[in-house]
């Protein structure tokens, strides 16, 4: 069963990329992807937005760890691990990556950043090259 979800996740993620999907703005798809083409972005769970401004994340990926070392990125979640190619130097402080340590959330994979959002930590934006999910 788990190919089979995988030939089926792939269909979806290359039919959006091809229709210039970018789903990013009111919520997102649940899609595993490798690295993300040119111009292409996909996202990882999505937040829905209810009545009265409540803001809940719906996705499978808890937040494990941020870490970067040698030029690599490393995001490290409940479901999986992704990564991408960036300059250590720009990496967000430790009090800040906590304030998402242990919440769901979601990713946005560009071809230069990655994203995560979650409605009460906030949002961290990584210039990370090359960012896919491992």
């Amino acid at each position: 069963m788990g190919g089979r979800w995988l030939v089926v996740a792939g269909v979806v993620a290359a039919a959006l990329l091809a229709a210039g999907c970018d789903d990013s703005s009111d919520g997102g798809i649940d899609v595993t992807t490798g690295t993300v083409g040119a111009g292409a972005t996909v996202v990882v769970g999505k937040i829905e937005r209810f009545p009265g401004g409540t803001a809940v994340v719906t996705s499978d990926h808890v937040l494990v760890a941020i870490t970067c070392s040698a030029g690599t990125l490393t995001v490290t979640t409940s479901a999986g691990v992704f990564s991408g190619t960036m300059d250590c130097g720009q990496m967000a402080t430790a009090d800040v990556i906590d304030r998402f340590v242990g919440k769901a959330i979601v990713i946005t994979i560009s071809e230069t950043r990655l994203k995560i959002e979650n409605p009460e930590a906030g949002s961290l934006d990584f210039p990370a090259v090359g960012a896919r999910q491992q």
